[in-house]
């Protein structure tokens, strides 16, 4: 009889091998699964069934209203600018008046909402337009959804960042996906 050294014998490497694989892989999964936020269960369901309405409300009201808005992001200056226009303005003080002194602008991660990112944008005025500025956002290289506006009304995009620094937001109730303005 040959009698070989245990630990030349293969039936007992995987016999040892498989279990610790599965601890060892089972320990990454936990710390990975406890150290990241997910963000994607939300905790009242109804409540967030019944906000859907008052957001698509939104998004009618600026498409009423025919509002656009051009959007820019320079890494350079560090400065967030949108041009917001409508289909019928001319600058006069009566229409100057009616948009917002100050507008809200949300980067919304695809997947992970601790990412997200709100940017206050002031109002100063133009001959392109009525101009927002605010303090660029740091942004990770990701798609993003945009949304720009108050509570009365919105406007809604989607951006490749970094490929993207400039785009347009315009009401489309298909939301398909923002073409780049060369």
């Amino acid at each position: 009889m040959n009698k070989t050294d245990f630990r030349e014998n293969p039936a007992l490497w995987m016999m040892i091998g498989v279990p610790l694989f599965s601890i060892v892989t089972s320990a990454c999964l936990i710390y990975m699964a406890i150290s990241s936020y997910d963000g994607l269960v939300v905790d009242d369901y109804y409540k967030k069934g019944k906000e859907i309405n008052v957001t698509l409300d939104r998004d009618k009201k600026a498409a009423e209203m025919g509002l656009n808005a051009t959007l820019s992001l320079d890494v350079e200056n560090e400065v967030f600018t949108a041009i917001l226009t409508a289909e019928t303005d001319v600058l006069s003080d009566d229409i100057i008046e009616t948009y917002p002194q100050q507008l809200s602008a949300k980067f919304l991660h695809r997947t992970l909402s601790g990412r997200d990112v709100e940017v206050d944008l002031q109002r100063t005025v133009e001959t392109t337009g009525i101009v927002y500025q605010g303090q660029y956002p740091m942004l990770s290289q990701s798609r993003w959804l945009v949304e720009l506006g108050v509570a009365e009304w919105r406007l809604t995009g989607e951006i490749l960042w970094p490929e993207q620094s400039k785009f347009e937001l315009i009401y489309d109730p298909t939301f398909t996906p923002t073409s780049v303005i060369k």
